[in-house]
């Protein structure tokens, strides 16, 4: 019995292909919106449709991205890659983006509250000259304020743009390195700011 398993097992031997596997669903999933981002800055509009467009295409990219992150293998991947330097310079450069994202959220909220009180002093002071005159004043000197800080955040942006590292780009088993994925979303979410 044990001489014909062991014959069956010797001609029953086939040999196995061994084709490279596909790489999984979200790296393409993240090469996509990347390539879609990078397609959006070629267009140089600036309407409000076409930055709801960027603006969702970012919340894209950043899920699919922390959605890389999650998974252990792509978790220990990026502690081989990083050295304590580089896990500092990402860290860094992702609370650059995020000052710089709230410095633009401030802006944005005071402008709109500035502009919701001076249409309801025109509402209620029809005709009155020095209530106009007095919110004009008071919008202006707020418009100069926003416009320092959006300066300063835009110095900010620039030095963001010219001190970030660059890592390569090894791709093992067809799985991108962690650390250009996280580098390719930073410099496609600076670029789009």
């Amino acid at each position: 019995m044990a001489v014909t398993e062991t014959n069956t097992k010797s001609s029953l031997h086939t040999r196995c292909n061994s084709l490279p596997s596909a790489p999984h669903p979200l790296i393409s999933q993240h090469e996509e919106h990347l390539q879609r981002l990078k397609d959006s800055q070629a267009t140089s509009s600036i309407s409000s449709s076409s930055l709801c467009h960027k603006l969702n295409g970012l919340l894209d990219l950043h899920d699919c991205t922390d959605k890389l992150l999650q998974f252990p293998i792509k978790q220990q991947a990026l502690a081989r890659e990083c050295s304590d330097k580089c896990i500092d310079d990402i860290l860094e450069g992702s609370l650059r983006l995020l000052d710089i994202c709230g410095t633009t959220k401030e802006c944005l909220l005071r402008t709109k509250e500035s502009m919701h009180e001076l249409h309801s002093v025109i509402r209620r002071r029809k005709g009155d000259q020095t209530v106009f005159t007095i919110e004009g004043e008071i919008y202006l000197a707020s418009r100069n304020k926003l416009k320092k800080a959006i300066r300063k955040a835009l110095r900010n942006l620039k030095a963001t743009k010219s001190e970030r590292a660059v890592y390569p780009s090894n791709k093992d088993d067809d799985n991108l390195s962690m650390l250009s994925v996280l580098a390719e979303a930073e410099e496609v979410t600076v670029r789009s700011l």
